[in-house]
């Protein structure tokens, strides 16, 4: 019975699909930008759009430019980091205020509108932080 098991085991994993592993898409100094990254930036390039009410572009015609302006972004973040520009945790704070504020919302409100959306706040504020150290490096 142990041996038909295993054998059940076994021939289970040879049959098994195959989970593609992300992949580098570039190399940024000594960073990496994942595909994943730049699936996740080309899928919020195209909600944007869409919000607009423009037609959305397929995602292989994006591509090429959100790979160009995550590199951009990712140098400007690395001149920031030795540089020593650091965004303080208050200071983030108060721009999340703001940018809830320019859109008639609470704090709380923003983050249940991001929710909606389908954004987790933390991913937010990180996005909010690294767009104010690439505004003090420019």
């Amino acid at each position: 019975c142990p041996l038909m098991l295993g054998a059940l085991l076994l021939s289970g994993a040879v049959h098994a699909a195959v989970q593609p592993l992300d992949s580098v898409v570039a190399i940024v100094d000594n960073d990496v930008i994942m595909k994943s990254q730049m699936d996740q930036r080309v899928r919020e390039v195209q909600q944007t759009i869409a919000k607009r009410g423009s037609g959305v572009p397929p995602a292989a015609d994006l591509q090429p430019q959100v790979l160009d302006r995550l590199i951009l972004e990712n140098l400007q973040l690395q001149m920031g980091e030795r540089s020593g520009i650091r965004v303080s945790d208050d200071e983030l704070n108060q721009a999340i205020g703001t940018i809830a504020q320019r859109n008639n919302m609470s704090v709380e409100q923003f983050r249940a509108a991001l929710a909606h959306d389908g954004l987790s706040y933390e991913d937010a504020r990180e996005q909010v932080r690294r767009e104010m150290i690439i505004s003090r490096v420019r």
